[in-house]
């Protein structure tokens, strides 16, 4: 091992992989205990190094005012590939990239080392443990032209690809205004992919930006209000569901509103299909039962429910056209 001068360590843009380039935690534990894993060198000429893997590593340092640092050192120059071949087998033997890394990867390939896109799901897409798909491939590239706080934003809340493929159109200031608020909520994948796609066919069908239900009065004064956060989250996907499908959302309001009416006992509970499958047009019941002669006295309840006008009244809404 040999410790290089920093001055002498030249970087270039194949070896950015690693995001956040800083790391706080390997701040600390450089500061107390030192590199203890070298970085990677290449002699260019004399005692002047081309950095290969290793660049938080030398950010820290740097950072910290260190005059060297522990290298190991390939005694010859690299080309550009082979400096990104070296670094990117020298992360994936010790971790796993993330989303925003990976894009980085895909983004040096095609865009700095200019390979082919054939070459690029051949070979490296599968070292990614992804599908050789061209469609992942361009979802990658999206992620790399973001800016750095909205990574940051998908990094923190572990967003997958699949989620960031739904915002691929979106115009730059959109993503920079409602990304961060929808990630806010800490919602699922499944739930955030409704509000995507909610917000997505609305803008289409009314023709209008993607922003336009999230600047609404209606949803700013709810915004506003000192309520818990996934309450806040819960009616703002009420208040997209009823945009989107008013007249589903209103058929959805009466039947709620006609089940309590019926103020069923305890240990039978009536629903009906979610929003968006009301064609099935049937009704749920649930019954508990400890013995059979609860099941027994349930079934001559909801025989004597069947004839009562509040049933009818449900079935009718059911079936509204």
């Amino acid at each position: 091992m040999n410790k290089v001068p920093i001055e002498n360590i030249h970087t270039g843009e194949v070896n950015i992989i690693s995001f956040p380039e800083f790391s706080e935690k390997l701040n600390i534990s450089v500061a107390k205990c030192g590199i203890i894993q070298p970085i990677i060198l290449s002699r260019i000429a004399g005692n002047n190094y081309e950095l290969v893997s290793g660049l938080r590593r030398f950010n820290v340092c740097k950072m910290l005012g260190s005059k060297d640092i522990p290298a190991i050192i390939l005694e010859k120059a690299l080309t550009p590939i082979e400096i990104f071949n070296t670094n990117l087998e020298d992360n994936l033997s010790s971790r796993r990239l993330n989303l925003i890394e990976i894009s980085n990867v895909l983004n040096i390939l095609k865009n700095t080392l200019n390979l082919d896109e054939h070459a690029i799901r051949v070979k490296y897409m599968p070292m990614l443990n992804l599908p050789g798909d061209i469609k992942y491939m361009e979802y990658y590239l999206f992620v790399a032209r973001l800016s750095s706080d909205i990574k940051m934003e998908l990094l923190n809340k572990n967003i997958s690809v699949d989620i960031v493929s739904h915002i691929k159109d979106w115009p730059t200031s959109s993503i920079e205004s409602l990304l961060p608020l929808l990630l806010e909520f800490n919602f699922g994948t499944n739930k955030l992919f409704q509000l995507l796609t909610l917000i997505n066919e609305i803008s289409v069908r009314d023709n209008k930006p993607l922003e336009n239900p999230l600047s609404s009065a209606e949803w700013l004064s709810v915004y506003n209000k000192e309520m818990p956060l996934f309450q806040k989250g819960l009616w703002l996907r009420e208040y997209l569901l009823s945009l989107r499908y008013p007249r589903y959302t209103a058929l959805t309001s009466k039947l709620k509103h006609a089940i309590h009416n019926l103020k069923l006992p305890k240990y039978i509970s009536l629903s009906t299909d979610e929003l968006l499958t009301l064609e099935k047009k049937h009704l749920n019941f649930s019954v508990l039962c400890k013995k059979t002669d609860d099941l027994s006295s349930s079934g001559q309840y909801l025989a004597e429910l069947a004839k009562s006008e509040e049933i009818k009244r449900i079935v009718t809404i059911l079936n509204e056209e």
